[in-house]
């Protein structure tokens, strides 16, 4: 896509993210995204990037350096509004 955006933490161990809901029909979806940190501060599994659609998560990036495409697929049961994420982890 032709969007994007920086997020820039002054300290570490805090979350950040950004959402925006969308109505979604039946089917499969999947989200990606490119990412790319410095300074990153994940020493644990569970701080890092993300993306999450609805209640599905991707797995925590904690690259650091050049660019990683993360991506998560979830499958809408029926016509719903749904929330999409992108941010910080405790990072």
């Amino acid at each position: 896509g032709a969007k994007s955006f920086a997020v820039t933490q002054s300290t570490s161990n805090t979350s950040k993210w950004v959402d925006q809901t969308v109505s979604l029909q039946p089917g499969t979806y999947t989200l990606s995204a490119y990412v790319k940190s410095s300074g990153l501060y994940a020493p644990y599994a569970g701080n890092g990037i993300f993306i999450r659609m609805g209640e599905t998560y991707t797995t925590i990036s904690r690259s650091t350096g050049g660019w990683e495409r993360i991506s998560v697929t979830a499958t809408v049961a029926s016509a719903q509004n749904v929330t999409l994420s992108v941010g910080l982890v405790n990072a």
